[in-house]
């Protein structure tokens, strides 16, 4: 589970970098194609890609790597009040996506934290 979580994170990551606008429009809605935007989206991906990388580095080399899914968790649980408190300012298909997305990987984060260093 948990090199599931970080390969998702990294791929994630990957996307957000190299397709802005397209990442960008499921998370928030069309407002992804202005400039500036495109440039948050493309940190939020390289945040992602650290995240994952730095998992899956920590397994390899049997560090542990507890800490890195719990920032994975946050981070996603941090996505998901966003959302949540952006309401209406954001598309509602696009609110739907994050909360979904951002909620279910929070959980699968934390649960991947949970046993990652036994």
């Amino acid at each position: 589970m948990a090199r599931s979580v970080a390969g998702a994170r990294i791929a994630f990551g990957i996307g957000f970098l190299a397709m802005p606008g397209l990442t960008g429009r499921v998370w928030i809605g069309p407002d992804a194609d202005r400039p500036a935007v495109r440039l948050l989206t493309q940190a939020i991906g390289a945040r992602d890609l650290a995240m994952g990388l730095g998992a899956v580095i920590a397994m390899s080399r049997d560090a542990p790597a507890r800490g890195w899914f719990e920032a994975i968790s946050l981070t996603d649980a941090l996505d998901f009040a966003c959302a949540l408190a952006a309401g209406h300012r954001i598309a509602p298909l696009a609110r739907a996506n994050v909360l979904v997305l951002a909620g279910g990987s929070a959980l699968q984060a934390a649960y991947a934290a949970s046993g990652v260093d036994d």
